[in-house]
């Protein structure tokens, strides 16, 4: 480790609120998995239910990483640079260039 470094990690709103619901999601895929685990064990074929709580799953799964990856962006301050105007448009440039039709 480095000397003299210290590693702060700030723990705003938005980020404790997507904690939450990464928290909330994971539980709703454990209780998919054992769902599917208990239909998987009563009938081995595979039908419509399964297909329903493997695609419950799938969704859980994909929004708890979302989140995890939204929290991590934004605890290493990742800031996208945008601007919702346009550089210029062809009425300023034409204006600018003196150029009449």
């Amino acid at each position: 480790m480095l000397e003299g470094s210290d590693l702060t990690i700030t723990l705003d709103l938005f980020v404790v609120s997507l904690l939450l619901a990464s928290l909330l999601f994971l539980f709703c895929l454990v209780l998919a998995k054992r769902k599917y685990s208990f239909l998987k064990r009563v009938n081995p074929n595979f039908d419509l239910k399964k297909l329903l709580i493997l695609s419950a799953a799938t969704v859980c799964f994909l929004r708890v990483m979302s989140f995890i990856g939204v929290i991590a962006m934004d605890l290493a301050n990742v800031r996208a640079h945008y601007s919702l105007k346009p550089a210029s448009s062809h009425a300023e440039r034409d204006t600018a260039n003196n150029v009449h039709p």
